[in-house]
């Protein structure tokens, strides 16, 4: 067991029914020391919600190789019972004057806070002990400009 576990950049957005998440959870904890974290680190309601899913560029550069990632290519609309959305996206591969394109769809969940709350408490493995808009402890999470992620941090409850 260890004292801390971490997911970061909405890694959990993949489990799609709460039961999922529910073993999910339940797994992680029997992972974790009595007392342990788990810091789940999501987007922020604001940027990703049931009116709005932005789309997200992502760029970066290595050994000549750069790699352009396009998140939402099909202005995804997330279903209103399941809270899951179908999303495109392209992945732009430079490398030698050449360029590949990549693309897929990926299947994701949009949680809330209240969501996540809620099935943590199902869970009976962790309890909610802070939440963060940014990674930075001291930026709460609310609607500013500055909380820009969410991030819960989750503690294991005693064996």
């Amino acid at each position: 067991p260890v004292d801390l576990a971490v997911v970061f950049f909405d890694g959990i957005d993949a489990l799609l029914a709460n039961d999922d998440l529910l073993r999910h959870l339940r797994v992680v904890a029997g992972n974790l020391n009595p007392d342990g974290l788990y810091v789940i680190d999501c987007t922020h309601p604001g940027k990703c919600s049931y009116h709005h899913y932005g789309d997200y560029p992502y760029s970066g550069e290595r050994d000549g190789v750069k790699v352009d990632i396009f998140w939402a290519t099909n202005q995804p609309v997330i279903d209103p019972i399941t809270g899951v959305a179908e999303v495109g996206l392209q992945i732009h591969i430079r490398r030698n004057g050449h360029v590949e394109i990549i693309k897929d769809t990926a299947r994701e969940r949009c949680f809330t806070p209240q969501e996540i709350n809620l099935l943590t408490q199902l869970s009976g493995a962790f309890r909610i002990v802070a939440w963060y808009g940014d990674y930075d402890t001291a930026q709460p999470l609310d609607n500013t400009a500055r909380s820009h992620r969410m991030i819960a941090i989750l503690q294991k409850h005693p064996d």
